[in-house]
Order: structure tokens, then sequence, then C-alpha cells
């Protein structure tokens, strides 16, 4: 079973607006599963870019010794809140992926 080492940046593009006043506030937050784990676990989150629809966060993620058959999950919420719990913010969307899908950019 082989392992991966890489830096990992996010950036979205067309987010839906979900403030009735302003642009949504995205940021996200960064999981992975493990093949011998049973759920999700957080690994990170990045910065909020304040009203900005196609983000380009700042924050990157070094993914080290994670096996290739694990799954990645990336959450975009729309910050509403100071709290970091995710039912406190709107959802945009999610992708998910096995991390043997990744590939050099």
């Amino acid at each position: 079973m082989g392992k991966y080492r890489f830096e990992m940046s996010i950036h979205g593009t067309n987010f839906m607006d979900l403030d009735r006043r302003s642009k949504s506030d995205p940021f996200a937050v960064v999981f992975v599963k493990e093949p011998s784990a049973g759920d999700f676990k957080e690994f990170g989150r990045t910065e909020t870019v304040w009203e900005e629809l196609s983000p380009r966060f700042v924050t990157k993620f070094l993914v080290d010794n994670v096996p290739m058959e694990s799954r990645l999950r990336i959450v975009f919420c729309d910050r509403d809140s100071e709290l970091e719990k995710l039912t406190k913010h709107d959802f945009i969307g999610e992708v998910q992926f096995q991390m043997k899908e990744v590939r050099r950019h």
C-alpha cells in the first residue's frame, strides 16, 4: 500500500451567493478518511475569504504519509458566525475523492 506526500492548495469558482446583503464569505474544511477508519476526521481549515464567490484560499495543507486508498473530503461553507461548528454556517457544497486520484497541477 503506497503513501502520499504533497502540498495542497484549494480554490473555488462561481460559488452560490448565500448572503442577502453581501456576497458569501466562504471557507473550506478538509477531512481525511483512512481505509481502516470508520469516519472522516477533520484535517484542517482554510481562512475565510470575505465577500468572494470565487475564492483562492491562502492556507496550504501538507498531506504526509497518507495511504493512497484514503478518501479526501472538502466541505465549503459560508461563514455566518464566529463559532467553528459547521452547523452554524451555510453549506455551499463539497467534493470527495480518493487520494490516488490526486494529480500534479
